[in-house]
């Protein structure tokens, strides 16, 4: 979707921020298969952190990930609805 819909953000929540990074991962990993793939993310700007980890693509859209959590949502909604 992030690639059909230009500006559009995506947030992934998952149950504890291993989960987060591995699935940032294993989006890095496909996109290292997929030539395509490549082309629509800003490869240089995908971050995997201890606290954030996103991937944003060139048409502007963005999938962030999420820690199931009050305080973790609170602060990525916020963050998400001051860009939308």
């Amino acid at each position: 979707m992030a690639i059909l819909y230009p500006g559009l953000k995506i947030l992934v929540v998952c149950p504890v921020k291993s989960q987060s990074k591995q699935f940032v991962k294993k989006i890095y990993e496909y996109m290292r298969m997929s030539k395509n793939l490549e082309q629509e993310i800003k490869v240089d700007e995908i971050k995997i952190g201890v606290n954030e980890c996103q991937i944003p693509f060139k048409n502007g859209s963005t999938i962030f990930t999420a820690t199931y959590g009050e305080n973790a949502l609170g602060r990525m909604n916020a963050h998400l609805y001051s860009n939308i």
